[in-house]
């Protein structure tokens, strides 16, 4: 990277459903996004685990079917 840049590392830390999206990483991803300074030059979104992100958590999913 060139020096001198301003990074944020943004992780998506649920490894144990492959980082799959829920309402809680959905909600905690925006605020990181929304609170980034306007100086910022680059943001690099990860994965912990082995698995950058799987999707939808699918347990979540199937709650959804209760949604109206």
């Amino acid at each position: 990277l060139k020096q001198g840049l301003n990074v944020q590392v943004i992780s998506l830390n649920r490894p144990e459903v492959r980082n799959a999206f829920h309402p809680e990483m959905i909600n905690e991803i925006s605020l990181a996004f929304k609170n980034l300074p306007n100086e910022m030059d680059l943001v690099i979104l990860k994965g912990e685990g082995s698995v950058f992100c799987a999707g939808a958590d699918l347990g979540w999913m199937q709650s959804m079917v209760r949604y109206s």
